[in-house]
């Protein structure tokens, strides 16, 4: 059944199931939260709002499971010489997100930036030019993580440390380290 509901009018939802990817269009993301009314579903990607932190998704009628088993890849771009393209396999991803640990230019210390956030229709992939890293390291941490939708990582995450060949080695983040990279790789992308 298709309802028309008033903009701004609040709702009242009972839970979320994962579903289809709708993309929201205020923060231009992926999201595959479908929430629960009394008599159906509507798509995350059209309201404003999240569920509680913490709050698992449930089972609901041509809903997917959570995302399983990702990991990440990278190497040099075939078709940017400074890029490196980082890809991800997994099972039922629907939303990617990636993040590197890098100090910018004129910066006072390295921090978690977003690279992006794709969907299957993307492969799950993204080509990123480490120029704008600037702190001397060796190595930066890279990171992928199964999302949601903006502001909603999942446990699902690979990272390497990309070396200036472009490779990655695994990198195993833990604690708030981890939480954080996986925070940044799935939050609202900023436009523009």
């Amino acid at each position: 059944m298709l309802q028309e509901l008033p903009a701004g009018c609040r709702l009242r939802f009972s839970g979320y199931c994962l579903g289809d990817v709708v993309i929201d269009a205020t923060g231009n993301s992926p999201d595959v939260r479908w929430f629960e009314l009394g008599n159906g579903y509507i798509s995350s990607a059209v309201v404003h709002g999240n569920p509680p932190p913490g709050l698992p998704p449930t089972d609901c009628p041509g809903g997917h499971p959570g995302p399983s088993d990702l990991a990440l890849t990278a190497r040099p771009s075939a078709t940017d010489p400074s890029g490196v393209e980082l890809s991800t396999t997994g099972r039922q991803l629907g939303v990617v997100g990636f993040a590197a640990y890098y100090q910018e230019r004129g910066a006072d210390r390295p921090r978690w930036h977003q690279l992006a956030m794709t969907t299957a229709k993307q492969d799950f992939r993204t080509t990123w030019q480490p120029g704008a890293a600037d702190g001397g390291q060796a190595e930066i941490p890279v990171l992928a993580a199964a999302c949601l939708g903006g502001q909603a990582p999942t446990d699902t995450s690979d990272a390497l440390l990309l070396a200036p060949g472009k490779t990655g080695r695994p990198d195993a983040l833990t604690g708030d380290a981890l939480r954080i990279a996986r925070a940044e790789a799935c939050r609202y992308p900023v436009n523009g």
